[in-house]
């Protein structure tokens, strides 16, 4: 207990290091799988590929190699997708992730002579590139420790930049029905955004707590999470129902998440068929923001 005490206090000195100049908003955050978006995005407990682009200590359950696929669009002309592969060997269970977010057809604006913006007729296009190499090792005892190197690089139009930091997460097993996940994103910066315009962005730190809690054949689950662009807490809650001996299983959350400088609410509910060798996930966003409401979601793994 004194060794997790420790690494929360580490975890949160390091985030409590604010920046003050911008910060690069992360478009990756919709998340990682419609597993996830159907429990209230909550992080920290898939047992599939996936868990690179959550708490990377999630990857100690990883048998033998598993890849994860998820695919959706945010807006008209947006679109977000990710896939993941992990394996282990004996120096530990090794991922790679990489996800992308791409708008198309953005309207290029001019100032006209009455200092009225006016779109000049030219088109141009955003991408975000997320990559994530995540590695932890073969650890048996309640506690489990991860790592992940991030990789970014965004492009709008005719600039790019890069960035790299590092995430590091624990999870720990209070008990056969009780687990804890602690995770910091970008703990560690190597390389803040530096853009080809000479202009930079400050990559954003967070902290990221949550629990599940087995009661019978239902899984219930909360988290908190801080990031370093606003201060208040961020609160996430869901459940995940499966009957015994059956491969399907219902599941609903409800999350804070932060949108356009305000704190935005949805519900989701998820439906999911575990085969082991072919799992199949579905997910429905719920809320009042627009661009993320009435949201279908689908995503798979293989060889959990």
């Amino acid at each position: 207990m004194k060794l997790l005490q420790g690494l929360i206090l580490f975890l949160i000195l390091c985030f409590g290091n604010a920046l003050q100049a911008q910060t690069m908003e992360n478009p990756s955050s919709l998340g990682s799988s419609a597993k996830m978006i159907g429990i209230g995005n909550i992080e920290g407990f898939d047992h599939s590929a996936a868990a690179v682009f959550e708490n990377p200590a999630a990857l100690h359950k990883i048998k033998e190699f598993s890849f994860s696929g998820f695919q959706s669009s945010l807006m008209d002309q947006a679109f977000f997708s990710n896939a993941a592969m992990a394996a282990k060997t004996d120096f530990g269970i090794f991922a790679l992730g990489f996800s992308q977010t791409i708008v198309g057809d953005i309207p290029e604006t001019t100032k006209d002579s009455n200092n009225d913006v006016a779109e000049s007729g030219n088109m141009y296009g955003y991408r975000h590139v997320h990559s994530r190499l995540g590695y932890t090792p073969n650890v048996r005892g309640p506690f489990q420790f991860g790592a992940a190197l991030n990789h970014y690089y965004n492009e709008l139009a005719s600039i790019q930049g890069t960035g790299m930091g590092i995430d590091a997460g624990v999870l720990y097993q209070v008990d056969p029905n009780f687990n804890l996940s602690l995770q910091g994103k970008n703990l560690i910066v190597l390389k803040n955004m530096r853009y080809s315009s000479g202009t930079q962005e400050h990559l954003p730190k967070g902290l990221v707590i949550g629990g599940q809690y087995k009661w019978g054949i239902t899984n219930l689950y909360a988290q908190v999470s801080r990031f370093e662009s606003r201060p208040e807490l961020l609160k996430a809650f869901g459940f995940r129902f499966k009957p015994e001996d059956t491969p399907a299983y219902i599941s609903a959350g409800f999350r804070e998440f932060d949108a356009l400088d305000k704190i935005h609410t949805n519900t989701s509910i998820g439906l999911g068929l575990e085969l082991g060798f072919l799992n199949i996930f579905f997910a429905y966003d719920k809320s009042e923001y627009v661009e993320q409401d009435n949201k279908y979601y689908v995503s798979l793994s293989f060889f959990e």
